[in-house]
């Protein structure tokens, strides 16, 4: 009868170790730009991917980015066959600026799935590059008597470190020459043209 009644319980048991649950999946989230990423170009778009199907509703309004306590417009879309929200920010984002992204633990998977609290990373963007966006010649344009001269001016508009030098030229040194400095000398009767041409960027002059 003990056996029995051993045999009995061992097999309950064992029915009630096979009918256990297993432990909740924990949610989980990729994300990019890496977190610590650097020189992150500032047209970048930033993802999330997740472990698992996604509750859409919860993921709405639960991804942001900023730049300190400055929040960054953009729009959030949800790629379910993905898994991945992405936030594309609705103008170029700063150079040389670092960013904080945060998905907040209020997202839910499908199966109800949770992180374990919000998710925060940081990435920095590049610096700006170095461009010429233009010249300008001053004052345009002048008339001189022969042999008289005038002294021009070039303003550069440069970012990003590039050079404001410029190389002066001439149209035609019979009627008018330019020195290094953009002093101009009137030859003879005519017209000519003086142009200042950027250093950094040929193809930029006034």
């Amino acid at each position: 009868m003990l056996k029995r009644l051993l045999s009995l319980l061992s097999l309950l048991l064992v029915l009630a170790a096979c009918t256990q649950t297993g432990p909740a999946t924990t949610l989980r989230v990729s994300v990019a730009p890496a977190p610590g990423a650097t020189n992150v170009p500032v047209t970048t778009a930033v993802t999330a991917t997740f472990n698992e199907a996604m509750n859409e509703s919860t993921v709405q309004g639960a991804f942001t980015l900023a730049a300190g306590n400055d929040a960054v417009a953009g729009t959030l879309t949800y790629d379910a066959a993905a898994r991945r929200a992405t936030f594309t920010p609705s103008a170029p984002l700063a150079y040389s600026t670092k960013y904080t992204a945060t998905v907040d633990g209020s997202v839910r998977s499908q199966s109800g799935s949770k992180l374990a609290g919000s998710y925060a990373w940081s990435f920095t963007t590049g610096a700006m590059p170095a461009a010429v966006n233009s010249v300008t010649v001053t004052p345009d344009p002048s008339t001189i008597v022969e042999g008289g001269t005038v002294q021009l001016t070039a303003t550069v508009d440069a970012v990003g470190g590039a050079s404001e030098d410029v190389t002066w030229s001439t149209s035609d040194d019979t009627i008018a020459t330019v020195d290094p400095t953009g002093l101009v000398t009137a030859v003879a009767a005519g017209t000519a043209t003086i142009t200042a041409t950027s250093a950094f960027d040929p193809a930029i002059s006034g």
